[in-house]
């Protein structure tokens, strides 16, 4: 995050963020603790404030369990995973199910999207066929 002259706040979010981030800690050669998501730090919480949930996690990059159990409804493949076993995921196996699950959803809507790889909490119970 940076001012522009005229006083306004330019917000990273992303890759950009995490760039950003790099370049600060490599600076004060020291690590910097940030959202893996978002790329908020310590001394740059996201708008509207966030605490952190992980590691490399900040709360308002979680989603809400029902929002983690429905990005998975949306995707064939997924309907062996109940409600109860996404609410007994740490918060970093939400989030990763959540931005998944979405990659997908919206790849198949003709989206340029990378997707990351499929989570592997996201398969138990399911046979995988070669």
């Amino acid at each position: 995050m940076g001012k522009r002259k005229s006083g306004s706040t330019i917000v990273l979010r992303g890759k950009a963020a995490r760039t950003f981030v790099d370049l600060l800690a490599k600076r004060l050669g020291e690590p910097v603790r940030a959202c893996r998501l978002c790329g908020c730090t310590d001394t740059r919480a996201c708008r509207g404030g966030c605490t952190w949930v992980a590691a490399r996690l900040c709360s308002a990059c979680l989603p809400t369990i029902d929002e983690a159990f429905s990005s998975l409804c949306l995707v064939s493949g997924t309907e062996h995973v109940t409600l109860e076993q996404v609410a007994a995921w740490s918060p970093d196996q939400q989030a990763d199910a959540y931005a998944w699950a979405m990659a997908v959803h919206f790849k198949a809507s003709d989206n340029h999207v990378d997707v990351p790889p499929r989570p592997p909490h996201t398969l138990s119970g399911v046979e995988v066929r070669s």
